[in-house]
């Protein structure tokens, strides 16, 4: 039975592999800058995406980075920073292209929901220093998990700001499948900054 069943997954990620990739990436403004069409809307050519490149943070240690991140696993784990173009704000601040592999799953079949909080909290992560927040820490994390993700799946996870009071920043997300159809869960988070840099940021 498990050969059966390593087998089969094999084959899920072989034919996904082969399904057309949705992203159009178009190096208009420089190599890293792109436009995601994982979920098209009207507002496309008003803002576009600027890859971030690995933090200093992702070291050996990293859950992601340094142990997640391999086939079967954490397959894909990009973060995009959401670049408003003049005249046009949103509350979104970074988009996060993640696959996820055949063996990390909770129920069988299901990733694992321990994974999908992980990828919230460092999409998160990735979030207030897109604000422009050089340090904080979270505080609480909440998560509504709507659907069961399979295994094997390609999917976005898009992170808002809320607010900010002093030194509390409010983050909201969802995880959605890569064509935006399916949500498979949302989260609201409450991160902190330290003292020590929100007074050197407010000197």
């Amino acid at each position: 039975r498990y050969q059966s069943n390593t087998r089969r997954r094999q084959q899920q990620r072989r034919q996904q592999q082969q399904q057309p990739y949705s992203w159009n990436t178009r190096n208009i403004y420089s190599p890293t800058r792109v436009y995601c069409e994982a979920w098209p809307t009207e507002e496309t050519d008003h803002y576009y995406y600027e890859k971030i490149e690995v933090p200093a943070r992702a070291a050996a240690s990293h859950a992601i980075f340094g142990q997640l991140l391999k086939e079967d696993l954490v397959e894909r784990y990009q973060v995009y920073k959401r670049v408003d173009k003049e005249g046009h704000e949103s509350s979104e601040l970074v988009l996060a292209d993640i696959q996820i592999g055949v063996s990390l799953d909770g129920h069988e079949g299901v990733v694992h929901g321990g994974i999908l909080a992980l990828l919230f909290d460092d999409s998160m992560g990735f979030a207030y220093e897109a604000a422009g927040i050089k340090m904080a820490v979270t505080a609480n994390l909440n998560i509504d998990y709507r659907a069961p993700m399979p295994a094997n799946t390609r999917s976005i996870l898009r992170v808002h700001l809320v607010k900010r009071e002093g030194r509390k920043v409010f983050l909201k997300a969802q995880l959605t499948s890569h064509d935006g159809s399916l949500l498979f869960a949302e989260a609201s988070s409450l991160y902190i900054i330290p003292r020590e840099y929100y007074e050197e940021d407010n000197m």
